[in-house]
């Protein structure tokens, strides 16, 4: 609620917290106090709280060799009125662009997002910040690209094919591709050509 952002998956707290309601609506200073819930098959590390994802900037700025990081972003809060969301999308590209600024970062930062809207407004807002499409239409998306003057597409690793890297790289467009948890799901990655594997 105060344009602080936070590095967090999901808009509800109860989702992945100790904490609960939708995050759209909370101060800085009470998401701070939420812990990641302990469990086998996510986070393991006892007391491990939401972090802002300005810390995680300064982190990497202070590197000599930076990282490629993703923005995967999350913009319409389930808990939000139509009026609310229009207006949180406006602040939010706002305070990712100011991110992105703050730390030098148009190199090393791509943003991505399933929200067609939310990148447009983006790239209206700024013609040099790197955008990606989110999504499993590999084709349609690689259109949506090159109408939108957008950087690359991310799609999931079994919906992603060789001939769709071939041709997003003739349009010298990236491509990402995530849910790679196995050594053969590496290999298969790897063998399509794909720029980043997250």
């Amino acid at each position: 609620s105060d344009k602080v952002l936070f590095m967090y998956h999901d808009h509800l707290l109860e989702e992945s917290t100790n904490c609960w309601g939708c995050m759209y609506n909370m101060p800085a200073a009470q998401i701070r106090k939420c812990s990641y819930k302990n469990h086998f098959t996510g986070n393991v590390l006892h007391d491990e709280k939401l972090t802002r994802l300005s810390t995680l900037m300064e982190s990497f700025y202070a590197r000599g060799v930076k990282p490629i990081v993703f923005f995967d972003m999350r913009t319409v809060p389930q808990c939000a009125s139509p009026v609310e969301q229009k207006q949180y999308i406006e602040l939010l590209s706002d305070e990712v662009l100011r991110i992105i600024n703050q730390y030098n970062a148009r190199e090393w930062v791509f943003v991505e997002s399933t929200d067609l809207d939310f990148l447009k407004l983006l790239r209206k807002k700024d013609n040099k910040v790197k955008l990606m499409m989110d999504g499993n239409n590999a084709n349609g998306m690689i259109q949506l690209c090159l109408e939108n003057g957008f950087n690359g597409i991310v799609v999931e690793n079994k919906h992603l094919h060789k001939q769709h890297v071939l041709q997003a790289h003739q349009h010298k467009l990236f491509v990402t591709t995530f849910n790679v948890k196995t050594n053969a799901d590496h290999v298969a990655a790897i063998n399509k050509w794909v720029d980043y594997i997250q």
